[in-house]
């Protein structure tokens, strides 16, 4: 089961959530209800939502399912539908994914996979949002309907006990009243977090040094209250403490494509 609390107000809203093992990242924007006064709320993550990690081993392919994912977060928002990630509102998410919850389909994978990731040490794998912005080109609304709009996020990311400040892209849309539609996928090198690579075979084949982290994902609003927070459940197709930002001088990593 995936858990995510958040502070939803009224109008147009955008908001992230993690993903990722490494993380799901989830930016969400709904309609005005027609009033400035922000209103908190529930969203839910459509059943079907998936997060996985791609890569290479020898001339071996392998993937890794995300089963477990939480993460909470709050939305400052105002009446411009634009604002949140135009600078007018903030946005804050913290995501948590527990090392033990990625699947790689084999029990001998997934036992190399979580002593790469040091899970004894540092069972989670967690990222901070920092800030988001619409990739916008001079004199283009936002996006609706079935046109896809383009949001690049900073976050700090701690795999492994080593932290790191990244940047990358989603792509999302708005389906309908209250359904948002987020897509991305993001490369992470093992020498970032001081992984030492999987191996197989008495170290004979050994998995290359990147990943990639792929999400897509439809989040639903499914009402609205006048509570502080509210924590929900959202399922997942498979069955959070904050960070600080990473030591100045440290390597960001490089923004990527999002998918097409």
């Amino acid at each position: 089961m995936l858990r995510l609390a958040l502070y939803i107000p009224a109008g147009i809203m955008r908001t992230l959530q993690r993903m990722g093992g490494m993380i799901l990242l989830v930016m969400l924007i709904l309609p005005s209800q027609g009033t400035a006064q922000p209103l908190p709320g529930n969203i839910s993550i459509d059943e079907g939502g998936e997060l996985w990690i791609e890569g290479t081993a020898g001339p071996v392919d392998f993937s890794c399912e995300a089963e477990e994912l939480s993460g909470r977060g709050n939305i400052e928002n105002t009446a411009d539908p634009a604002s949140t990630v135009q600078g007018g509102g903030q946005v804050a998410i913290s995501v948590s994914l527990p090392v033990a919850s990625l699947n790689c389909g084999k029990r001998k994978m997934n036992r190399d996979m979580y002593e790469a990731l040091k899970q004894d040490q540092f069972p989670v794998i967690r990222y901070r949002l920092l800030n988001a912005s619409l990739v916008e080109e001079p004199g283009e609304s936002v996006a609706k309907g079935d046109d896809w709009m383009t949001i690049r996020t900073r976050g700090v990311m701690e795999i492994a006990g080593v932290r790191d400040t990244t940047t990358f892209l989603v792509q999302g849309r708005i389906h309908d009243n209250n359904k948002f539609h987020v897509k991305g996928r993001k490369e992470v090198h093992m020498d970032t977090y001081d992984i030492e690579p999987p191996s197989t075979m008495f170290g004979l084949i050994r998995a290359k040094k990147t990943l990639m982290v792929f999400f897509d994902v439809t989040v639903t609003l499914t009402g609205r209250n006048d509570q502080a927070a509210t924590m929900i459940l959202i399922p997942v197709k498979n069955p959070g403490n904050d960070i600080d930002q990473k030591a100045e001088g440290s390597r960001p990593s490089e923004i990527f494509n999002v998918l097409p």
